[in-house]
């Protein structure tokens, strides 16, 4: 039997999922002199690995990526960025990563790693938990060294269901799932096992303590109906898939194709959430009822990495704008950091804890329509909002439709 047939658990730890790479990669290309880069807190010019390939010389360096099922294209491009730092000079850079396979991203990357090798640049791969599950098919003794039960004990799922049964491990993401939804919260304003149950309208508190504290088994409906409460998702709860937090749904390819979902649900606040890394990625994030969050499946940039279509997607980001403000809408825009940025978009960390009681920082959905820097406080965007803003506005400036641009006049 393959391991793929077995399925194998995704590390969920970086620094477990780094291990397992560096023990495949040495037998992989024969070298036992391959390394990893230094340590944690240390700068490592995107590389975490690195080693050379017998067979051919060549030097290799491997990125390591823990995620639930998916990667973006510029988290990748960021990371090639500083691979290109990286000294002694590598031929291939490889990111490793725990996501599934995704056909579109491969072409992608097949696509840049052409453009790449004919400018003289390092190639760039891509390896998915797929493909390192077929790797470590072929190399069993470094899958054993970090999934013994493959030799000598029962599948993964029966040997957790046997090991701590069905009732603690819902009562722990049940716990799990409280404790970040309580993350930077007040005492007096927190989470708790009876306010569950007033919310959910149960009969009696003692039963959903029950649940809580592994002494009964929740019912498909009591899970359900606390993932509908407090926007948790329900996969997560019920089966261990993806994070506690992440949205599949609504997907939105453009800005404004979030707009019928905003009109359509009653809504408390929505928030325009930007990275501040060199590539200002934007999502929207919308409260949808006091516990309850929505993360929008949808991510632009706001920068200068853009090309044709992510210039069209700032204008349509505009038109976003435009159409909320046209509308009376509220909405506000909140700059975090690139870490924080993709654990909420990820769904690892509760949206609450990070946008609730943030202080009314100057908005940079207002400050990106004021492209033309007609506000008297223009001078103080870049100190704000970092340069990558100040790259979007020339874009918009520069490429803007007639249209757009007297559109957003009329609301300004």
């Amino acid at each position: 039997m393959t391991y793929r047939n077995c399925t194998l658990p995704k590390p969920t730890l970086p620094q477990e999922f780094e291990a397992i790479c560096l023990a495949l990669y040495r037998k992989i290309w024969c070298d036992p002199n391959a390394q990893l880069n230094g340590v944690n807190g240390q700068r490592q010019n995107g590389v975490d690995i690195f080693g050379h390939d017998v067979t051919s010389g060549k030097a290799y360096g491997v990125q390591c990526k823990v995620r639930s099922k998916r990667i973006t294209f510029p988290e990748i491009e960021s990371e090639i960025e500083k691979a290109e730092g990286f000294l002694p000079r590598i031929q291939h850079f490889i990111i490793a990563t725990t996501a599934d396979r995704d056909g579109s991203m491969q072409t992608k990357i097949r696509q840049l790693s052409e453009r790449r090798c004919a400018a003289g640049l390092f190639a760039v791969h891509i390896v998915s938990w797929n493909e390192l599950t077929d790797m470590l098919d072929e190399h069993r003794s470094v899958a054993t060294r970090f999934f013994s039960f493959l030799d000598d004990q029962p599948p993964f799922t029966e040997a957790v269901g046997s090991a701590i049964g069905n009732e603690d491990l819902y009562a722990h993401r049940l716990a799990y799932a409280l404790k970040l939804l309580n993350e930077n919260r007040a005492i007096y304003n927190m989470l708790t096992v009876s306010r569950v149950a007033e919310a959910l309208q149960s009969e009696r508190i003692s039963d959903v303590a029950k649940y809580f504290e592994g002494k009964e088994e929740p019912t498909i409906r009591f899970m359900h109906d606390f993932a509908a409460e407090f926007g948790v998702n329900a996969d997560w709860l019920i089966h261990g898939e993806d994070e506690a937090f992440y949205c599949g749904d609504p997907m939105a390819f453009t800005p404004v194709d979030a707009i019928s979902f905003i009109e359509r649900n009653g809504h408390e606040d929505i928030f325009i959430i930007r990275s501040d890394s060199v590539y200002g990625e934007c999502a929207i994030v919308v409260r949808l009822k006091s516990w309850r969050y929505v993360t929008i499946n949808g991510t632009w940039n706001v920068s200068s990495h853009v090309g044709g279509t992510g210039r069209s997607q700032m204008e349509d980001l505009c038109l976003f704008f435009v159409h909320m403000l046209k509308n009376r809408i509220a909405f506000r825009g909140c700059s975090l950091d690139n870490e924080t940025f993709y654990k909420l978009k990820e769904g690892q960390i509760y949206p609450g804890s990070v946008l609730e009681g943030r202080n009314r920082e100057s908005d940079w959905c207002v400050a990106l329509l004021d492209f033309e820097h007609r506000k008297n406080n223009a001078q103080k965007y870049g100190e704000w909002h970092g340069q990558s803003l100040l790259d979007a506005q020339s874009i918009l400036k520069d490429y803007l439709s007639f249209e757009a641009k007297k559109l957003i006049q009329a609301v300004w």
